[in-house]
């Protein structure tokens, strides 16, 4: 068996077990089975045919095997992008991330302190779990709050880790193994 075919049922089987992963195992083996059929002609060519004719067969298995490289790649992007906006979602609902009736007092508190009372702030408002505060801060735009937005993406993601952990691993193996088997299979 091709090499390159045996790394694509390698990385297939190591596909998290999620719904995501099943789905993603779905468009890879439709990828195999096509790079299969390319190796197929190329070994075994049809003796009732030409070299040129032979070599035209190969080249519209590749062809139809690069058009579904091309799809499954879209494919998986969204089923992946789906994915971590669902994490999201879900670690903002278990963070408790969203700002309450008392954000504008929150961030009137906030701007009246100097900066390094306002990191202070800010920080304890993460360590004590406080995602309504938090939120009031971070979710609010620049100029109402003096930080960036990296220096509010780092206190919202100092949050998740610390109150909200979400395992990402599974949706980062999907990437990764379609990525590895995608190029994989564009070499055969």
């Amino acid at each position: 068996m091709n090499p390159q075919i045996k790394t694509l049922e390698s990385l297939i089987a190591r596909l998290p077990g999620t719904e995501a992963g099943k789905q993603a195992s779905s468009h890879l083996q439709e990828i195999k089975m096509l790079a299969e059929a390319v190796e197929h002609h190329r070994k075994n060519p049809d003796e009732m045919k030409s070299e040129k004719a032979n070599s035209l067969v190969v080249e519209a298995a590749r062809t139809r095997l690069m058009d579904a490289i091309q799809k499954v790649h879209v494919r998986i992007n969204a089923l992946v992008d789906a994915e971590s906006k669902a994490l999201d979602a879900q670690q903002i609902r278990q963070a408790n991330l969203v700002p309450d009736e008392y954000a504008a007092e929150i961030r009137q508190v906030y701007r009246s302190l100097d900066e390094s009372g306002r990191l202070d702030y800010l920080k304890k408002a993460v360590a004590r779990g406080d995602g309504a505060a938090v939120a009031a801060i971070v979710n609010a735009p620049a100029s109402v709050t003096f930080l960036t937005r990296e220096r509010a993406d780092e206190y919202r993601t100092a949050f998740f880790a610390s109150h909200a952990p979400v395992d990402r691993a599974p949706v980062d193996e999907i990437r990764t193994a379609a990525d590895v088997a995608l190029r994989t299979a564009s070499t055969i």
